[in-house]
């Protein structure tokens, strides 16, 4: 299975947020191998969303999945990232990673795949 494919899948079943907001997920691949999901969290604050560089208290997906493969594995360019936003009815939405969470791609030279309204490769 694509790793497009499979992150949405994975992202459709997660997305059981009642509110109206929208759900953003972060998926970090080793080839095909899922080695971590991160996903926003906007009801607590949390220090990593600070310590990776974030302008807001809250913690973003990408930030999340950094984090939690952060001093057990090498974080750099063998890994894939892809972002994910779905409505509360599973429509993807534009998902490109904010400035601050794309510096921290940038700077760990992570490639990372996102929707952007325009652009969307589910052969990927």
């Amino acid at each position: 299975m694509k790793i497009i494919t499979k992150s949405i899948e994975i992202a459709e079943s997660l997305n059981t947020y009642k509110s109206k907001q929208f759900r953003h997920f972060a998926f970090l691949y080793l080839r095909n191998k899922l080695l971590a999901i991160g996903q926003n969290n906007l009801t607590t604050t949390d220090p990593k969303a600070i310590r990776f560089g974030g302008d807001y208290p809250f913690i973003h997906a990408e930030i999340d999945a950094i984090a939690k493969l952060w001093g057990r594995t090498f974080v750099g360019p063998k890994l894939r990232m892809v972002s994910i936003r779905l409505d509360p009815k599973n429509r993807m939405l534009i998902s490109k990673p904010c400035k601050s969470c794309m510096s921290t791609i940038v700077g760990l030279s992570l490639p990372v795949y996102y929707y952007d309204g325009k652009n969307y490769d589910r052969n990927l």
